[in-house]
């Protein structure tokens, strides 16, 4: 009877401990933060020290996103807390003109509202990622103070992989096919900014000024490309530039010269015509 008392007893510690293991056994693994957000390296406050942007090895995740957009995720430091970006009740948001100029509010819990752009007429702050991808400025916290996005001494700096977008990148070469009144334009688009070319061409006049163009519109990525242009006036020089033209703005290659051939009229000469000896033909 006692054999079968001590049985029951440990059937139900059994019972008991059961569903912990089967929690542990089947509970899903927690994901690292290495594959969050696309920034990097940390942000300084002189009241509060080091944020970092990055959760890369970090448990429980967090990291900041960049995009065209804005900031999305979460920063972290010992005494902030959680830094968030991006509220989706819109009560704030760091947003982003795709340029890399950054504007609105981060949120800490511990430390409330910290802008990315003063607003006001003094400009004194704000936060911008230049064309590497590296965050410079001040961010500032009425609680923190400023804060420094890149540190000239390298001690810290906040990056990121993502890049904005800029004007594209052209240049002018040498027309050919010189006639009296027309020549083909070549110009080279060695990279786009970012996003898509819609437009590009040539600019031309009788100075280095901009009064006449000639370009065609479509989807255009990098390469060079050629366009006729027509109705000049023979022996005449003009400078000519190609550009191009995406969501960002207009990029313009260098100015470069030429001058439109000048071809004669026939002469048609009388059978017993005789010319003087000083007569020149033009």
């Amino acid at each position: 009877m006692k054999s079968i008392k001590r049985l029951f007893k440990k059937l139900k510690y059994l019972i008991i401990i059961l569903p912990f293991i089967g929690l542990v056994i089947f509970l899903p693994a927690v994901a690292r933060a290495a594959d969050i957000g696309n920034c990097s390296d940390y942000a300084w406050a002189e009241k509060f020290g080091y944020i970092s942007f990055s959760g890369a090895g970090a448990t429980p995740d967090y990291g900041v996103t960049v995009a065209s957009a804005g900031l999305t995720g979460y920063a972290w430091s010992e005494k902030t807390g959680w830094i968030n970006f991006d509220d989706a009740g819109d009560l704030y948001a760091v947003t982003n003109d795709g340029a890399g100029n950054l504007s609105g509010y981060g949120w800490s819990e511990k430390i409330g509202y910290i802008s990315f752009d003063d607003t006001s007429a003094n400009n004194f702050y704000q936060v911008t990622i230049d064309g590497s991808g590296n965050f410079s400025g001040y961010g500032w916290s009425e609680k923190l103070g400023y804060i420094n996005m890149n540190d000239v001494g390298a001690l810290y700096g906040v990056t990121t992989t993502w890049l904005p977008i800029t004007a594209p990148t052209v240049t002018t070469q040498e027309p050919t096919d010189k006639a009296t009144t027309t020549v083909t334009a070549h110009g080279n688009i060695t990279n786009t900014g970012g996003a898509t070319v819609t437009t590009r061409g040539f600019k031309y006049g009788l100075t280095q000024t901009d009064t006449w163009d000639a370009h065609e519109d479509g989807s255009f990525n990098t390469g060079a490309f050629s366009l006729p242009i027509t109705g000049l006036t023979k022996g005449t020089t003009y400078y000519v530039r190609s550009y191009a033209i995406n969501s960002q703005g207009t990029g313009y290659g260098a100015y470069v010269q030429f001058t439109t051939t000048i071809q004669s009229d026939e002469i048609i000469f009388r059978r017993d015509v005789i010319l003087d000896k000083d007569v020149i033909l033009r």
